[in-house]
């Protein structure tokens, strides 16, 4: 069985870089871009594991990540962004 990855990214080409690459290693994706629909599918899918972006539409990587947390506190979050300010690391620990 497939390890499921959630995955959020609005950068449409960057997402559909490590979206391939990913698969092509066996896992399998469900993406989304915007922060707004984040939790349903996220939902839908009963993912593994979690790649946020922070920077999204609507809805912030941190908020999602929080909305996660509250519904499995379990599940492996990792930040996948561009953003690299000292509160911006320390608020994704």
């Amino acid at each position: 069985m497939a390890i499921r990855v959630f995955y959020m990214e609005d950068e449409l080409f960057l997402g559909k870089i490590v979206r391939e690459s990913l698969e092509s290693r066996g896992f399998e994706v469900f993406m989304e871009s915007d922060g707004a629909r984040a939790m349903d599918l996220f939902r839908s899918c009963e993912p593994d594991v979690c790649v946020l972006d922070i920077m999204l539409p609507n809805k912030d990587g941190f908020a999602i990540a929080d909305e996660i947390r509250e519904r499995n506190p379990a599940i492996p979050v990792i930040f996948l962004t561009a953003k690299t300010q000292t509160e911006d690391v320390v608020k994704g620990e």
